[in-house]
């Protein structure tokens, strides 16, 4: 049986063991609490969290962990969930307690959890190092947008563009999707201009028909102006004829401007700075009023026949970027299922585990 504590609300203490017991993403989420977080600020765990308390004599604390982050565990528990009160899915206390595992001997737990502490910190510095490649790879691709966007006087963004900005639908009255007109917010726009319409609310077509300056078409550039600063896209056919929530803004470049050109530039150290500079940024809620975007200065080259090249640069070095950093995040996800397949065969190899629910 598993050291269910048998108060929920009891202090944290060393080498006590979390699951998360409620919910649907995170649920059976394991953690063992540190030295670190000891020395810190008492803790308790909430309802939603069952504490495991392990019996040095009989099993080390963190070979417990690591068996309880495996595949094999998830198999017991989800055999032993049930729809709590919020209709959530709940792993109880009592299904924890009941679940039967076995273990090999203390000393060989302890060899489990030497090689496994060895090998998972070598492999975190991998992933961490990951990390900071992707951190760098990101500011080496702004700091060339800034020499691109930064090196010209530059041109007032209200001149760029065919017709004034708007603001989107302030109030929406949200219909059953796809039965009104997909309205796009913040949410629905990557980090690389990409319009991701599948989980887009669908509003009245009414209310959009009063917002009629803010219904999208191709080739016109959607930007956050509330909140969020700088995410933006260029519309393409899939989204076209979609309208925006209140924290949007859409902006119609002239025919001879390139969107994409100004997507680029508001993606750049320059737009951020400026926006830093009119809303204030350390406000709840920064907001950018559509008057001072108007007069921001997009530094653009004079002679309009290098604006080809200078996007043709861009859009070429983005593509590198993304490349690498799918590339980088590949290798992170195997780095990760190469430690869950290594705690798994190590603790678990010939071991049989098995349980039942009560």
């Amino acid at each position: 049986m598993l050291p269910v504590a048998d108060d929920a609300a009891e202090i944290l203490g060393d080498d006590d063991i979390c699951i998360n017991s409620t919910g649907t993403g995170t649920l059976g989420r394991v953690a063992l609490l540190s030295k670190h977080e000891r020395n810190g600020p008492r803790l308790v765990a909430d309802g939603h969290v069952t504490l495991l308390r392990a019996n040095r004599n009989v099993v080390e604390p963190r070979f417990l962990c690591y068996l309880l982050s495996t595949q094999a565990f998830y198999g017991l528990a989800n055999a032993c969930l049930a729809v709590g009160s919020t209709n959530q899915m709940e792993l109880g206390r009592d299904a924890i307690r009941t679940l039967g595992i076995s273990i090999p001997s203390l000393q060989q737990q302890r060899r489990i959890v030497e090689v496994l502490d060895h090998e998972l910190e070598r492999i975190d510095q991998l992933i961490q190092e990951l990390a900071a490649m992707l951190a760098l790879l990101g500011e080496r691709f702004a700091a060339e947008r800034g020499k691109r966007f930064g090196s010209e006087p530059g041109w007032p963004l209200k001149h760029l563009l065919a017709r004034p900005m708007a603001y989107g639908v302030l109030v929406p009255r949200f219909v059953e999707r796809g039965q009104g007109v997909r309205m796009l917010r913040i949410m629905n726009l990557t980090e690389r201009g990409e319009i991701v319409t599948d989980e887009a609310a669908h509003i009245e077509v009414a209310l959009s028909e009063e917002y009629q300056r803010t219904i999208v078409r191709s080739g016109d550039l959607i930007l956050s102006v509330v909140g969020t600063m700088g995410r933006s896209a260029v519309v393409g056919e899939e989204a076209t004829g979609s309208n925006l929530n209140r924290p949007m803004a859409r902006l119609q470049p002239h025919p001879e401007i390139p969107s994409r050109l100004l997507w680029h530039w508001t993606k750049s150290p320059q737009f951020m700075d400026l926006a830093r500079l009119a809303t204030g940024w350390g406000t709840a809620q920064p907001t950018l009023n559509l008057g001072d975007l108007a007069n921001f200065r997009v530094g653009l080259p004079s002679d309009k026949r290098e604006w080809p090249t200078l996007l043709s640069e861009l859009e070429e070095g983005a593509q590198t970027l993304y490349a690498c950093e799918d590339e980088i995040r590949h290798q992170t996800l195997l780095l990760n299922e190469h430690k869950q397949s290594m705690v798994t065969a190590a603790v678990t190899g010939g071991v049989a585990a098995a349980g039942r629910c009560a």
